[in-house]
């Protein structure tokens, strides 16, 4: 039965988890780019996952159909490869910043994306949502047209672990483990697709704090060691319990205020946080450092050990 094509549906998404192997899954790779709806009628549209038209912003993904289809609704990952073969997600991100067609053309020639497709969810007027995931993935093989700016994400079965392995070795984001058999749920957390992160921990000086209205924890500014002194490396505001957050305002009680750009912060993050002289260093979990040095992802795994003379440095 004909249905019409959804211009955007919310994105399904992933639970977190660790590496693992399974006959009842296949594992792919998880690409450090931006989530992507690929709508195909009358024209290509791009859609984030917030639901933004992002169709200008990447001319080389519209320029050819990507299936051989009368319409469909493809998900998928556009990202950007820094100059050793992977994804830069800065690169990418930097894509969304452009404002005209000219910085538009000449970013899309000196940072070209790509669509990395992995699910199919309409195809010729008829719904896939409700199709086991193997049956999608079949389809979209299929009708995939080889060539130009897209590709499929290899699937890898059984062996998590290995694939596990083998990107991070190569500096990737992860995996992603999907249940067979599964439908494709918009909008829906679902422990059907399981995501694995290749993340690393590190100890921090905190060196400033933001509180909510209610006077509790909002974040926490980080600082590590560099040659030159004790530099900004991010704010953390996930991963802090309501006891652990209690904990650390009786920690900072009696702080002496610090001026921000001995840590080299400018405005307006300046504003927004109450910076102190650093006492209390911290664990932090994060999955990588932009060009700039500061954290993404952060996540707050506690307070470190006693706190003495040793100084905080990132793990190299």
């Amino acid at each position: 039965m004909n249905c019409p094509v959804p211009l955007f549906l919310p994105p399904m998404l992933a639970v977190r988890g660790s590496p693992f192997d399974s006959d009842a899954h296949w594992f792919e790779p998880k690409w450090d780019g931006i989530r992507c709806m690929v709508h195909s009628s009358t024209r290509i549209y791009l859609h984030s996952r917030s639901g933004r038209d992002i169709t200008g912003l990447f001319p080389e993904i519209v320029a050819r159909p990507l299936l051989d289809a009368e319409n469909y609704l493809l998900d998928g990952e556009l990202i950007c490869l820094a100059p050793e073969g992977v994804p830069s997600f800065d690169r990418v991100r930097s894509r969304l910043t452009l404002s005209d067609s000219a910085r538009t053309a000449s970013a899309a020639r000196e940072y070209p994306a790509v669509f990395i497709a992995f699910d199919l969810l309409y195809c010729d007027g008829r719904s896939l949502l409700d199709t086991p995931l193997e049956k999608r993935r079949a389809l979209l093989e299929n009708r995939f047209v080889p060539g130009g700016s897209c590709r499929l994400s290899p699937l890898t079965p059984r062996e998590g672990k290995a694939l596990f392995d083998a990107v991070a070795r190569r500096n990737m984001e992860g995996i992603v483990a999907k249940a067979l058999g599964s439908p494709y749920l918009p909008g829906k957390r679902s422990a059907a697709w399981i995501k694995v992160r290749r993340t690393r921990t590190d100890v921090f000086w905190l060196i400033g704090y933001s509180l909510d209205p209610g006077g509790k924890i909002r974040s926490l500014a980080l600082a590590d060691e560099t040659a030159d002194g004790l530099r900004y490396a991010g704010h953390v505001g996930s991963g802090m319990t309501e006891k652990e957050g209690e904990r650390l305002l009786k920690l900072l009680a009696g702080s002496h205020h610090a001026d921000p750009m001995r840590y080299g912060v400018l405005s307006p993050t300046a504003r927004a946080t109450e910076w102190i002289e650093p006492k209390i260093k911290v664990h932090v979990e994060y999955l990588e450092r932009t060009p700039w040095g500061r954290l993404r992802h952060p996540v707050f795994r506690g307070v470190a050990g006693p706190q003495g003379a040793r100084t905080a440095r990132r793990n190299r």
